[in-house]
């Protein structure tokens, strides 16, 4: 069981730093400085369609299981359902972002649509970051990786910033790097755990 959980977390690792990169590359004048990753599935964009049904749908249900089978598996990071719960809301922000996608240019205000999109991604980095944060201080929390606990708590800690430097319009010219800086802190994550469950099956 943990080996296969740990394949899954490898597999979903790979894929969520592979899929933006080859819409990315597809898409006619997107900037991975500039743009976020939603305006590769903003309304109306040339591969709306396929970046919300082969890239935010798989990848927020693959999340979501991952977490829930990681929950009560993963033995060397507490099992508080809290915490699970919030890291939980990364999937849930995919999800959202599959069914809604952003206006293009992915602004503030907008539609129905991109209110909701954006809505989730605040809940999703917010969830991010404090789940991690509060894997790392959990009095719960094994010791069989003591390091882990600093690593959780600096890993929620970009994820949280990420979302204060979105939301600044000082950093609107970077704000896809600074988006990239959050998922790769959530996604080097869950590899990191993928790789520990593999090693320990072993």
């Amino acid at each position: 069981m943990t080996e296969l959980l740990g394949l899954l977390g490898v597999v979903i690792s790979l894929f969520a730093f592979i899929a933006p990169v080859y819409y990315a590359k597809k898409s006619d004048g997107y900037s991975t400085r500039l743009n976020t990753l939603s305006e590769l599935g903003a309304t109306g964009s040339r591969y709306q369609k396929a970046v919300s049904r082969y890239y935010f749908l798989p990848l927020g249900v693959a999340i979501i299981l991952f977490l829930v089978l990681s929950q009560a598996t993963v033995t060397f990071l507490t099992q508080s359902y809290l915490a699970w719960a919030l890291l939980g809301l990364v999937g849930v922000g995919y999800l959202v972002a599959a069914l809604f996608p952003c206006d293009p240019g992915s602004p503030i205000g907008g539609t129905a649509s991109n209110k909701l999109h954006n809505t989730a991604g605040v809940l999703e980095y917010l969830g991010a970051g404090l789940g991690l944060i509060l894997m790392g201080v959990s009095p719960e929390q094994p010791v069989m990786l003591p390091q882990m606990n600093l690593y959780l708590i600096l890993s929620g800690s970009v994820i949280l910033l990420s979302l204060m430097m979105l939301i600044l319009p000082s950093f609107y010219r970077i704000r896809g790097l600074v988006q990239r800086f959050a998922e790769a802190s959530f996604f080097i994550w869950m590899m990191t755990v993928s790789l520990l469950l593999l090693l320990i099956d072993r």
